[in-house]
């Protein structure tokens, strides 16, 4: 298993490291900012597998660059630095919800399940990325995901805790990089999956929630702001104007200057842009 977590701007603030169990970590390589590598050393040298600084503009180049520069194999997860997990399982603790979805702590489980159950998540992600079926494999946002009863969908649009199978990737028409985009570059390269016709994968048994709300400090936030969004959203659609429609919303869980602002975003047509890339390769 090879695993990345871009970070900047959140030192001391590593709330998916820190949730991880020791098994998972020790396979995570920190991709940091060049000015915060000696400081992360200190806080978790040894304890993953690996502590990498990149000297780059956005998140999108970051994530070409571990594809091109440091993965190690063939299908490597990207994880956000600021999420927990939840799973759909009964509760140990006799306390359950309206939905079985729940969040990984002791609230609803044991400590040996809470260690298995996150490990649990990784390693079904793992797995299925290396059936080498899907072009990228992803886990559900806890937000919306009891709207799906099933235990995954295909061809659910992914972000912020997902794998890619770099050799589908490689054979992608146009050859699309992460770093065409500064911000939904993951959006980017789905579309590319799709249009050429290989499915992707997303759990709706396991789900990440985002602390702190979106567009928190660090991460994207130093530069994401209404006016990149915007670019960002009309960018992708003219790149696939027949399977992206903007809409634009007042997000009330984001922070900094886009908290209720009007900002757009996209709608994917995922189903859509699958059949056109299946009809266009003959897959």
């Amino acid at each position: 298993m090879e695993i990345f977590l871009p970070t900047r701007g959140r030192v001391d603030n590593q709330v998916t490291l820190q949730l991880l169990p020791d098994e998972i970590r020790k396979q995570v390589t920190i991709v940091c900012h060049p000015g915060e590598e000696d400081a992360l050393d200190r806080l978790w040298g040894g304890k993953v597998w690996d502590i990498v600084p990149v000297a780059a503009r956005n998140i999108g180049e970051v994530r070409q660059y571990c594809i091109d520069n440091i993965a190690r194999s063939a299908y490597p997860i990207f994880v956000d630095d600021s999420l927990n997990f939840h799973i759909r399982e009964r509760s140990d603790t006799g306390i359950e919800t309206k939905f079985l979805l729940k969040e990984i702590t002791e609230r609803y489980f044991t400590p040996a399940h809470i260690m298995e159950y996150r490990a649990r998540v990784f390693r079904w992600l793992n797995n299925v990325l290396r059936n080498d079926e899907y072009g990228m494999v992803g886990i559900s946002r806890r937000s919306g995901n009891n709207n799906t009863p099933t235990a995954y969908k295909i061809n659910e649009r992914v972000c912020s805790f997902w794998g890619i199978n770099l050799k589908k990737f490689r054979r992608l028409r146009g050859n699309p990089e992460f770093s065409d985009f500064p911000i939904k570059e993951d959006f980017y390269i789905y579309l590319h999956f799709l249009t050429n016709g290989f499915p992707t994968i997303t759990a709706f048994k396991y789900a990440y929630g985002r602390v702190g709300g979106a567009n928190s400090a660090g991460g994207c936030s130093d530069y994401r702001n209404c006016e990149v969004s915007n670019q960002a959203a009309r960018r992708l659609y003219e790149a696939f104007p027949e399977f992206v429609r903007i809409v634009t919303k007042r997000p009330k869980s984001w922070n900094g200057e886009m908290a209720d602002a009007a900002v757009e975003d996209v709608y994917i047509q995922s189903k859509k842009a699958y059949l056109y890339g299946l009809q266009r390769t003959g897959r």
